[in-house]
Formats: C-alpha cells, structure tokens, sequence
C-alpha cells in the first residue's frame, strides 16, 4: 500500500468502508423487511382474528339482551326495534364467520361447531320473535319460555365453543407476537454487531491511511519550514512512488538547485564585491525558468556598475580639467564683484538722500493738506452761519411786514376814533351844559387817537427805515455767502491738489524705498557673489584633487572590457532587459533546460 497513489489509496479505503456499511444496510434492511412481514402477518391474521372473535361475542351479546327485550317488552314500537337490533346483531356474526372462513389460517373446527349450533337454533330465535312482536301476555310469555328453557342453553353451549376458538385464537396471536419479537431482536443484534465490524474496519483502514500519510507530510513540512527559515540543509529521508515521494523528490530537487544557485550567487557578489566584473557564473544550467530572472539582472547590474565606473573615469578626468577652468574664473568673478560692490555703495548712499527728501517733501505735503482741510472746514461753517443769517434776516423782513399791516390796521382805528371824538364834542355842544363832561372825555379820546396815529406814523417809519436796512444786509450777506462759496471750492481745489502731491511723494517714496531695498538686494547679492566665487575658486581646488582621488579608486576595479581592448564604452548604457545575453557569466541563451 505504500506505493499506492493517494487517490488510489483513499479509494480503497473509502471503498472498504462503503462496503462495510453497505452490508450492514443491506442486512438491516432486509431483517427490517423481514420484521415488517412477520408483524404484518400477525396483524393480518392473529390481530384481526383476535378482533373479529372478540366483535362476534359483542354482537351475539347484543343479541341475546335484544331478544329478551322483545320478550318483556309491551310496546309494540320497542319490540320491533329490539328484534330488528337482534337480526343485525346476527347478521354482524354471519359477516365476522365469512371472514374467518376466506382469510383465517388457523384451526376453524371449534368456529364450525359454533357456526352449526348458531344455526340450530336460528329457526327458535325467528319463533321467538315472532311471538314477540305480537305483543300480548300469552305471546311473551311463550316467547320467555322458549327463551329459557330451549334457546338460552344452546346459544350458551354455542358461546363455550365460540370462547375455546377466541382463546385458541389469542394463543397463536401471541405465538405470532413472540415470534415477530424474536426475529426483531434478532436482526437488531445482527445490524449492531455490522455495524461495529464497519466502524472497527473504517477505524483501522482510517488508521492505516494516516499512518501512510501524515507522517510523510509532516516531514515535508518540517522539511519545508527548515527551507523558509533559511536552512537548506535539510534531508528528507521519505521514498516511494506515491504523489508524497514524487514531492519529496521534488523538494530535494529544489534544495540541491537552491544550494547551487545560492552559492553561485555568494561567488558572483563577493567577486563583483572585490571590483572583478569580469567574473562568469559556474552554474548556469541551475538557472532555469523563473530563476533566469536572477541571473538576468546580475549581469545587469554588473555591466551597469561597469559602464558608471568607466564614465566615472572618464567624468573626473573632465572635472579635473574642469575644475582649473572654473577656479581661474572665480578668481575673475571675484575681483569684479568686489568693484561693483564699491559702485552700489556709492548708488545706495546717494538714493538715501534722495529718499530723506522726498520723505521729508511728502510729511509737508501732507501737512499742507490738512491746514487747507481745516481752512475748508472753517470755510463752509462760515458759509452755513451766513445761511442761517440770511434766513434770519428774511424772517425779519417778514415780520416787518406783518408789523406794517398791524400799523396800518392802528392808524384807521386812530382815525376812527378821532372821527367818533368829534361826534362826541357835537353831541355835546348841542347838549350844552349837560354835556359838558362828555365833551372833555371826547376831547381826551381825540388827543389819544391823535397820539396814536402819530406814534404809527413814527413806527411805520422806522419799520421802513429797518426793511432797507435789512433789505441792504440782506444783499450784503448774499455777496458775503458768494465770497465764502468761492473761497470753499478754492480750498478744496488746493486740499485736492495737496493731496495729489501727497499721494505723489509717497508713491516716490515708495518707489525709492523699494530701490533701495533693490539696491540693497544687490549689494548683498554682489557680496554673496564675490564670497561664493572665492569659495568656488577653493572649492574646484578641492574637486580636482577629489577627481584625481576618484580616478585612483576607480583603478582599483578589474573593468570588463568591449573585446577591442577598450576600457568600456564611452557613452551611457542601454538598459539591460530580460532579454540580455547572458553569455558574459557562462550562460548561453540557447540552452535547453
């Protein structure tokens, strides 16, 4: 079995075991069918005939109580009703007797004996009945007569027979009974010993499966974790002919092509490692499929680092060359840097002048726009308090209006008055003596009215006089209010030309500041010129002798070179690809593998 393959060794095993388990269903099944044959049987004959007897007894039973209630009986519906129940009663025998006759396997003398004598006394019961169903004393007492004198005594000898054939019946049930059991048990003790003889076997060939599987996969996972854990002295001692010795021997395959390849690549690094590129591959028949890859990019890289070393070379050569030419200009950039660093002092020192007055030109600008800002503000008050006078001064020519009216309106009362007085002084002449206190009062009201009119005349002239007045000031402050409107836009026109030149001063300001600030830039700048050529001109001192140094290091590699004697190529390398030919390490890309 050990040299079975895995398939065919878990098909036989599983095949054993189907097997097994096969029998013991098959056997169970059939001692299950036999079981069922053996209970049908007994349900069918002894059951049913245990039944049907004991349902012959019932209905005979009824019988027998339904005659004896016919014979006692007066009413003539319950006599019919009792003897009909009696005729079904036996009727239900004849059934049960037709049955045991056609399916009854056993013994049916002592059903026949019962059967006969049943019949024996069929023609009683019919009697008995009949007289019954007359239903009179003289007829029911015949009835119970032949009762129980003739019929009860056979129908119970009847019954004895019919008893013996019920118990005779009930002994071969339970035979039956007994039998179907035995059988049953039987067969169950036969389907468990089966089935432990499969279990056992399964258990035993499961045993010999595992015992034919694990340990071989447990070597080659040991095997297998020693291998990933990075040892590859690993020795599996597993053989045979089975999917498990076929992967023993690969996994011995892999860990011989490993070792090889392994070391072939220790011998390629320490070799590239000790500056030999034009070291070759001892193995190359071990670098097969996937593993072409590897060999692939050692040659890639050796010829990359062989090509950078060779243009290494030949760059510190350039540098060296290079770094001369660019010390012998720094030199140079140095000395004009240090002149234009003298000139944009000069320039600085002379845009800061400039600078200091047009600041100083702009702080006057600016105060220069807030004096005119104030006088503005002064301005058009002014000009508001001469509007706010002329109004005043227009309300008071309307009151003197107004005061005029009033005037006019005094001087036609003092005329009237005076008008009334000299009627009055009439009306008292003509009264004479009577009248001569009245003629005082009108003469006093005369004077009154008198002095009132000239004090109207006196008012109205001096309201005129101020209506010119104010006429004339009126005209005055509407000069005075154009003056000052005048005098306002000029100062503003001035406060917006100050602030032009403001805004201007600040601007240049602005503008020399950001010069200075440029110049200064530039300062710094020529500074950081002159000191960074000073330090290229040490600097490439120090890179020729770093070329010269790199160019010795370089001597140190054994380069390989292109067949023609030359030290390489002299321009950059082609990448290398999967494709490259790899015969410089021994490998040759027509090699079968």
């Amino acid at each position: 079995m050990r040299d079975l393959k895995i398939a065919k060794k878990l098909t036989a095993v599983f095949a054993i075991i189907i097997a097994c388990f096969c029998i013991a269903v098959v056997a169970t099944i059939l001692g299950m069918n036999n079981v069922g044959n053996s209970y049908e049987s007994f349900y069918v004959n002894s059951h049913e005939a245990i039944v049907r007897s004991s349902n012959i007894r019932i209905q005979l039973q009824t019988a027998i109580k339904s005659v004896s209630l016919a014979t006692v009986d007066s009413d003539s519906s319950n006599t019919n009703s009792y003897v009909s129940e009696t005729e079904e009663a036996m009727n239900m025998v004849t059934t049960e007797l037709e049955w045991f006759r056609n399916n009854y396997d056993g013994d049916l003398s002592l059903l026949n004996q019962f059967e006969s004598k049943m019949n024996a006394v069929k023609d009683l019961r019919n009697k008995i009945s009949t007289l019954a169903l007359e239903n009179t004393a003289a007829s029911n007492a015949s009835a119970q007569q032949l009762l129980t004198d003739e019929y009860n005594p056979k129908v119970n000898d009847a019954i004895e027979d019919l008893r013996s054939f019920a118990d005779s019946v009930d002994v071969l049930g339970q035979k039956d009974f007994d039998t179907s059991t035995r059988v049953r048990n039987m067969l169950l003790i036969v389907a468990i010993l089966l089935s432990v003889a499969a279990i056992v076997i399964a258990v035993i060939l499961a045993l010999m499966l595992i015992r034919a599987i694990v340990p071989p996969i447990r070597e080659i996972q040991k095997g297998m974790e020693e291998i990933e854990a990075g040892n590859l002295d690993v020795q599996l001692k597993y053989e045979s002919r089975d999917e498990l010795g076929q992967l023993s021997d690969s996994v011995r395959g892999m860990v011989d092509s490993l070792k090889a390849i392994i070391h072939d690549e220790d011998y390629l690094f320490a070799e590239l490692g000790n500056g030999n590129f034009d070291v070759q591959t001892r193995n190359a028949d071990k670098y097969v499929g996937d593993f072409t890859s590897i060999l692939t990019s050692i040659i890639k890289l050796r010829d990359n680092l062989n090509s950078t070393l060779m243009q290494i070379n030949q760059s510190a050569d350039q540098v060296s060359a290079g770094s001369d030419q660019v010390s012998s200009g720094a030199q140079a950039l140095s000395q004009g840097a240090t002149e234009q660093a003298s000139s944009v002092e000069e320039l600085a020192a002379t845009i800061n002048e400039i600078s200091g007055n047009v600041k100083a030109n702009a702080e006057n600008a600016r105060e220069a726009s807030r004096k005119a800002a104030q006088v503005k503000d002064q301005a058009g008050e002014s000009s508001r308090r001469m509007q706010e006078m002329l109004s005043a001064m227009t309300d008071i020519s309307s009151s003197s209006g107004e005061i005029g009216k009033i005037i006019k309106t005094i001087e036609d009362i003092a005329f009237q008055t005076n008008i009334l007085a000299l009627n009055a002084a009439v009306e008292a002449a003509r009264a004479g003596a009577a009248g001569k206190g009245f003629a005082v009062v009108a003469d006093e009201v005369r004077n009154l009215a008198g002095k009132s009119a000239d004090a109207s005349k006196n008012t109205s002239a001096l309201i005129e006089g101020s209506l010119h007045a104010v006429d004339r000031g009126t005209r005055i402050a509407n000069e005075t209010a154009d003056a000052l409107n005048q005098v306002v836009d000029g100062v503003q026109s001035v406060t917006v030309t100050i602030d032009n030149i403001s805004r201007a001063s600040d601007d240049q300001a602005v503008s020399i500041g950001q010069v200075t600030q440029g110049i200064d830039q530039i300062s710094s700048v020529v500074q950081t010129n002159s000191a960074t050529a000073e330090e290229s001109a040490a600097a490439s001192e120090e890179l020729s002798g770093q070329a010269q140094i790199l160019k010795n290091l370089v001597g140190q590699f054994q380069l390989k070179t292109d067949g023609t004697g030359a030290r390489g190529p002299q321009s950059a390398p082609a990448p290398v690809h999967a494709h490259t030919d790899m015969s410089g390490f021994g490998y040759e890309s027509g090699e079968k593998y």
